[in-house]
Formats: C-alpha cells, sequence, structure tokens
C-alpha cells in the first residue's frame, strides 16, 4: 500500500462550474499520487459531477469518491470520509478553495514544528486579494473571521499564532486528535460544524494555529450556496454549548493594533453597529473616552456615509475620534471627508478585529 503524505477530505455538493474549477487548481497545485484524495458526495450530484469525478479517478489511483445516497450535511460526510482515511494526517478542503502550491506542505510544517494539533492557512478572496480569515475570535456571543478584509502585507496578517479556533474550509488535524475530540458534531448542518470542532481541540487544551506561510484562496461559501441554510437553531445550540467556555479574544487583537501613545488620548467614539459589547470591550483596552454616541441608524455594514451621518460640528471636532463598525471597508468609501478631516489620531475598530489609524485608510502607511 502506498504511504500518502496526508488525506484530503473534500464534501461535495451539486455544484459542478465550482468543483471543476477546483479540481483543475488541484492538480495543478499538489502532487496529486501523494495524497490520499477522497470525495464525499453529499446526496444528490448531476450526471456531469458524476462524469468528473469517475474521470478523475480514473486518472489517479490516489482519488476514490463515495456517494451518499442522501444529503446528511457538512459533518456527516467529513465524518465518513474520516473511516476512508488511510493516513496520519487529515486535510479538511471546501470545493471552493484554490491552493496555492506548497501551502499543504507548509501547514504539516507548521503542525510539527510549533507542537500544535490543528492548522489553518491565510485564506484570501480571490475576487479582491485581501484576507478573508486568519482563523477565528470571538466577543460577547459573536464571532468572526479575524483580521477579515484586512491587506495581505498587515504585520499581523504576515503573523502566525494561536487562535482558539479555524476556519475549516482548509484545515489540518492529524486522525488521533480528531478521533480522540469524537469528530464533527453531526447536529450541526451546514453551519457552525468547523468552529464547534476547533473549539473543542482548544478546550482539550491542545492547540489551534493560524500559519500565515500557508495561503490559499477561498470564494467564501461557493462550495455550498446551492443550500439553503437556515442557521438560527445551530447558533442558538452553539452558543448554549460554548457561550461560557469561550475566551473574548477580539480584545487582544485590537490591543496589538494601536498606536503607542493612544492610551494618552481621550477619545469621542461614534458606533455605526448593533453590537453590545463594544463598552465591555473598550474597557478593557488602553484607552480612554469621554462618551460612545451611537449611530446604529447609519449602521448599514455596506454603506456609512459620513457626511450625511455626522453633523459638521463631528467633521471640525479637535479632538480625536474612533469609529467603531462592523467592517472597516465601509469606511473607505469617506474619501473626501476623511482627507479634509485629516486628523492622525483618528481611528477605526471593526468586529472583525481590524484597528488603525483613520488616515491610512485614504493614504495608506
Amino acid at each position: 500500500m502506498k504511504n500518502y503524505n496526508a488525506s484530503i477530505i473534500i464534501p461535495v455538493y451539486n455544484n459542478y462550474i465550482i468543483l471543476e474549477h477546483f479540481i483543475n487548481h488541484l492538480i495543478k497545485a499538489i502532487p496529486m499520487d501523494e495524497y490520499q484524495i477522497i470525495f464525499i458526495v453529499d446526496g444528490f450530484v448531476n450526471e456531469n459531477i458524476n462524469k468528473l469525478l469517475t474521470g478523475l479517478s480514473n486518472r489517479f489511483s490516489s482519488v476514490s469518491s463515495y456517494f451518499l445516497k442522501e444529503s446528511q450535511g457538512y459533518s456527516y460526510a467529513n465524518n465518513i470520509g474520516r473511516k476512508y482515511a488511510k493516513t496520519d494526517l487529515l486535510f479538511f478542503m471546501n470545493t471552493d478553495i484554490f491552493l496555492d502550491k506548497h501551502c499543504l506542505e507548509r501547514m504539516i510544517k507548521a503542525l510539527f514544528s510549533n507542537h500544535v494539533q490543528a492548522v489553518q492557512p491565510l485564506l484570501i478572496y480571490p475576487q479582491t486579494d485581501k484576507v478573508q480569515s486568519t482563523g477565528h475570535i470571538f466577543g460577547d456571543g459573536f464571532n468572526y473571521h479575524a483580521l477579515k478584509g484586512q491587506m495581505l502585507n498587515h504585520k499581523l496578517v504576515k503573523t502566525s499564532m494561536i487562535r482558539q479556533a479555524l476556519s475549516l474550509a482548509l484545515c489540518l488535524i492529524p486522525a488521533r486528535i480528531f478521533d480522540e475530540i469524537g469528530g464533527f458534531d453531526e447536529y450541526y448542518y451546514n453551519g457552525f460544524e468547523g468552529l464547534d470542532l476547533t473549539l473543542k481541540i482548544t478546550q482539550k487544551g491542545y492547540r489551534c494555529w493560524y500559519e500565515a506561510s500557508a495561503q490559499a484562496y477561498h470564494i467564501q461559501g461557493g462550495s455550498r450556496k446551492v443550500l439553503h441554510l437556515n442557521e438560527s437553531q445551530q447558533a442558538a445550540h452553539f452558543w448554549a454549548k460554548w457561550g461560557k467556555e469561550i475566551k473574548t479574544d477580539i480584545i487582544e487583537l485590537l490591543a496589538m493594533q494601536l498606536p503607542q501613545k493612544s492610551a494618552e488620548l481621550c477619545y469621542s467614539i461614534f458606533d455605526f453597529t448593533n453590537n453590545r459589547s463594544w463598552p465591555d470591550i473598550l474597557s478593557n483596552l488602553p484607552l480612554r473616552y469621554e462618551n460612545i454616541i451611537y449611530k446604529v441608524i447609519f449602521a448599514n455594514e455596506n454603506n456609512i456615509d459620513l457626511f450625511q451621518a455626522l453633523s459638521y460640528q463631528a467633521y471640525t471636532y479637535p479632538g480625536p475620534l474612533i469609529f467603531l463598525t462592523t467592517s472597516f471597508e465601509v469606511l473607505r468609501k469617506n474619501t473626501l471627508w476623511i482627507k479634509n478631516r485629516n486628523n492622525m489620531k483618528d481611528l477605526y475598530f471593526d468586529l472583525a478585529g481590524n484597528a488603525g489609524k483613520l488616515i491610512e485608510l485614504v493614504y495608506g502607511k
């Protein structure tokens, strides 16, 4: 029997176009014969997908496909894939992932050199060439992909580090660890499975790792967008299970990005989010502020117009400001407002753990 580097477990849904792109990128990115590649087709599949996978199996002896009679969901499909895996290392990979060369090798190297038990790479949006995920961060009742939307050359994007939980769009876990924690919780159906799985690793006293040197592109939701997803019950199950165990680590990530002299200033803060935990987050950061002015009525995460949302007095206010957003990217659309205000001390924070100087959104560093 051939000794493979690792087993790659790939759930497949009824999306032929994404799967075709995925397979052709995979063939170019890795030596196919050095990995055991397991496709688990979750329920109904069209004839084109069947032909595509059959042809791939005929071309590469390392490839095998298994067809479930009806859709059982992401957790179940991956657990079935684990049963067919023959190696000590398991890659869980979605079909909307496009690997950079050497991504898998770098993930394996990171697993052993850092003595960790799960690894995810830097995941990048192919549409924008910006960060999709560097792992997950948490606050009171919420989680986001850490540093989502950030530039790839940002110092923290380029810094590998421990995370409480990882994205399972692409993740490496030793088989013995996966078995020890009981695999995927099949209560979840195409939502929260990866968070739950990697949090179980952390809660066991093991470590999850974000590896900055390993990179892949991720069309977020591309592999499962044909499915009807209702995550409300799964979200409730997740937070009931983990709410008391999860550390609010957004505070640590924001603190890492504060300018050195921010603690010497006193800010006024505009909150453009519906998140109610900002006072607790801010109170644990090394900064002072006078008040938080809530601007929820303008908190469309895709469209914040500062000329409409804020008065002229705010525009000319001489003191430093902090802007709280769901995603800092919306502030980039306010170029003239930011240029004319021209205050080097103004900051932005968002719920993905991004922080920085407002003026740098216009002029860069």
